[in-house]
């Protein structure tokens, strides 16, 4: 068969549902089918409407027993990203870094002011570390 004859065939088919000579008795059934699609799309809308008033006279009855049980407490954590604490680790060993040097330099005798910064760091950064714990 050739696609000339193909292509005849489906412009006399399409003539024959849809063209001048449209069947009335396809129509009308088209049309039938419709109105029975729109009448049943209608009635389940409407039982769902029932349905989720029942649903929530449900709801309502059970309120105050809802309310009544106690919930446990949402507990929410807050984290930073991976390179925001990075970011924030680098600046505070830089000024940890930058304390020692001043505060040395400044010193008459640079040897133990060393060691009184860095043990001052230590325990700084040790209070810090605690009250962050207990904080989040």
């Amino acid at each position: 068969m050739s696609i000339q004859s193909q292509i005849q065939n489906a412009l006399i088919k399409g003539d024959q549902l849809l063209g001048v000579d449209t069947n009335n008795v396809l129509v009308q059934e088209a049309q039938k089918r419709y109105n029975e699609l729109s009448k049943h799309a209608d009635k389940l809308s409407q039982e769902i409407e029932k349905k989720q008033k029942i649903i929530e006279r449900v709801d309502r009855d059970f309120s105050d027993v809802n309310d009544s049980l106690p919930h446990p407490a949402k507990k929410t954590i807050n984290v930073l990203e991976d390179y925001t604490i990075a970011l924030l680790l680098i600046s505070y060993t830089f000024m940890i870094i930058a304390f020692i040097y001043a505060y040395t330099s400044n010193s008459a005798v640079p040897e133990t002011a060393f060691m009184h910064a860095i043990l001052g760091s230590i325990f700084v950064t040790l209070g810090i570390s605690v009250l962050l714990y207990y904080i989040v």
